[in-house]
């Protein structure tokens, strides 16, 4: 049964985001926008149809939604002109761009290091 107390003022709302492709759970935690203060579980959760109300309570709610999708956030290091280079990786594990050279020279890794960014 949905819960009867409302949000207070300065409660927490955390959202999480489930990333199918790549089964990574993404979180964010804010403080809960004016509009829903007040708000009991009901009427937060017909704010909200897409997001599973995973905890209601008058000072923090956890929500949490499935996207089908890749969450955009994976990368690689790799040598690149005698330096670490860090490059966005798509879906499939394919370098998209690169995104920065580091200062770091591969000269002075570790031979463990240099086998392990070549497996890569």
């Amino acid at each position: 049964m949905p819960g009867k107390k409302g949000l207070r003022h300065g409660s927490t709302l955390i959202k999480r985001e489930l990333y199918s492709i790549c089964d990574i759970l993404r979180s964010e935690t804010e403080e809960m926008p004016e509009e829903f203060v007040n708000l009991n579980e009901e009427e937060f959760s017909e704010k909200h149809p897409e997001w599973e109300i995973q905890r209601f309570t008058a000072n923090e709610v956890v929500m949490q939604r499935s996207i089908q999708d890749f969450c955009g956030e994976h990368y690689k290091i790799r040598d690149l002109d005698g330096r670490l280079a860090v490059f966005e990786l798509d879906k499939n594990g394919n370098e998209t761009r690169l995104l920065r050279i580091t200062d770091v020279w591969t000269k002075f890794l570790t031979e463990t290091d240099l086998i392990y960014i070549s497996r890569r």
